[in-house]
C-alpha cells in the first residue's frame, strides 16, 4: 500500500465509531441545567468535535457550559461544585482535568464538562478556571473553531492526534492544531504523507523553543502548558520517525 494511502486509511477507520456529540449533549444537557439553575445560558460543544479534528482513540466530547456573569462564586467554586455534583451521583466517575470535569457516559466513553463565566458584555469570552496553576484565563472557544477549522488541515492533524496517543505524549489537543497549522502555514503542496513529514520534522527543530499564544487572547501563553521536559519528549518522538522502516511503525 502506498503510504499516502496508508496513512489516509488509518485516519479514515479512526474517523468512525466515535460517539456521536449529540447524544452527550441530549445525555448531559438535563443534569447541566439542574447544576446550574437559573445562571444556564448555553451549552455546546467545543474541542475537537466542533472543529472536526476528533479520533476515535481519544475523542472525548467537550461540553462548553456558558453561565451567566451574575454568578457570585468564584471560578474556582464553579469548578468544585461541577465536580461535586456528578461525583454525588453514581457512575460517572468524575476526574479533574485542568479546565474541565471529565465523566464517564458508560460504554459510549467519556466527556469533558468545562464551565466558564461569560463576560458581562454579552460576547463569546468567558473566564474559566485553570486546576494546574491555580488561576483563571480569558478565551473564546468559539474563536478556537474559526481558526482549525478555516486551516482546513483536519487529516494531518487528526494524524498527529493518532501519533501522540501512539507514543503517550502530553500535548494538548489546541497546542498540538496551532503547531500543526504553523508547521504547513507556507507550504501546503503535497499529500497527507508530505503534510505529516513536514509536521513532524518541524516539531523535531522548533517545538521546544517555539511560542504559541491563544489565538482569542495573547495573554494565554499555550506553549507554556507544558515542561521543557515535555516538549523535549514530543521532540524526540518527531526526530525518531526519521530511524523507522515503515509508517506503521510510527503512527500505528
Amino acid at each position: 500500500m502506498a503510504p499516502a494511502h496508508y496513512l489516509e486509511n488509518l485516519v479514515y477507520q479512526q474517523s468512525l465509531g466515535i460517539i456521536p456529540p449529540y447524544v452527550a449533549l441530549a445525555h448531559f444537557n438535563p443534569l447541566i441545567s439542574q447544576w446550574a439553575g437559573g445562571h444556564l445560558l448555553e451549552t455546546k460543544l467545543s474541542g475537537s468535535h466542533a472543529k472536526g479534528t476528533a479520533v476515535k482513540i481519544c475523542a472525548d466530547v467537550d461540553i462548553f457550559i456558558s453561565l451567566s456573569s451574575n454568578l457570585g462564586n468564584s471560578l474556582a467554586d464553579i469548578y468544585q461544585n461541577l465536580f461535586n455534583f456528578f461525583d454525588s451521583r453514581s457512575g460517572y466517575k468524575p476526574r479533574k482535568q485542568n479546565v474541565s470535569i471529565r465523566v464517564n457516559l458508560g460504554s459510549s466513553g467519556t466527556i469533558d464538562l468545562v464551565p466558564g463565566k461569560r463576560h458581562p458584555d454579552y460576547s463569546n469570552y468567558h473566564s474559566l478556571h485553570v486546576r494546574r496553576h491555580q488561576t483563571w484565563m480569558q478565551t473564546n472557544v468559539d474563536e478556537h473553531i474559526r481558526v482549525v477549522k478555516s486551516a482546513n488541515l483536519a487529516d494531518v492533524i487528526k494524524l498527529t492526534k493518532i501519533w501522540r496517543e501512539r507514543h503517550q505524549l502530553n500535548f494538548p489537543s489546541l497546542y498540538l492544531e496551532l503547531a500543526v497549522i504553523r508547521a504547513l502555514e507556507n507550504n501546503r503542496v503535497g499529500d497527507i504523507t508530505d503534510h505529516f513529514i513536514r509536521v513532524l520534522v518541524w516539531l523535531g527543530q522548533n517545538i521546544t523553543s517555539a511560542r504559541f499564544v491563544d489565538p482569542a487572547n495573547t495573554n494565554n501563553v499555550i506553549s507554556d502548558d507544558l515542561t521543557i521536559s515535555e516538549k523535549a519528549a514530543i521532540e524526540r518522538k518527531a526526530i525518531e520517525f526519521q530511524r523507522a522502516s515503515n509508517w506503521g511503525q510510527v503512527v500505528w
